[in-house]
């Protein structure tokens, strides 16, 4: 078996591979997410478009609700959700995929991979940041922020 940090690498590329993708294509994307299950396969998860969603941070801790629950049943390794962020430092602005990840093991980060977005959709990732995560979806916690 895989290291708790390989084991979250695997889900973490998958899941910003997506986010690139939907980036490239459609130049945005809603908070989606994925786990690693027992067999260490991965496995997608978005929340239901038919819902009306006033924003995205519903719809990351409709996420995060449901991966609490999943987690109950000790059927996940581990947990990731991936938003798209804004940084404005100085009156600059910067734009992110920000990848929540965090492992049964207690093992949690969050990362963010700053990208910059060409007219014609190619997305190029500038800079990545990783700094450690508050673990919320193992235990009781509170919505991700």
């Amino acid at each position: 078996m895989s290291s708790p940090k390989a084991q979250v690498e695997v889900l973490m590329n998958d899941l910003v591979d997506f986010a690139e993708k939907m980036l490239g294509t459609h130049g945005e994307f809603h908070p989606f997410g994925g786990y690693l299950n027992a067999d260490e396969e991965i496995v997608h998860v978005g929340v239901s478009a038919a819902m009306s969603w006033s924003n995205d941070q519903e719809r990351a801790d409709a996420l995060a609700s449901s991966f609490r629950l999943m987690a109950q049943q000790n059927r996940p390794i581990a947990f990731g959700i991936v938003t798209n962020v804004s940084f404005s430092d100085n009156g600059a602005s910067s734009d992110a995929i920000r990848a929540f990840l965090e492992h049964v093991s207690g093992y949690c980060a969050d990362v963010f991979f700053h990208y910059v977005r060409s007219d014609g959709g190619i997305v190029s990732i500038t800079d990545v940041t990783a700094q450690q995560g508050t673990p919320h979806l193992f235990s009781d916690g509170t919505a991700m922020s």
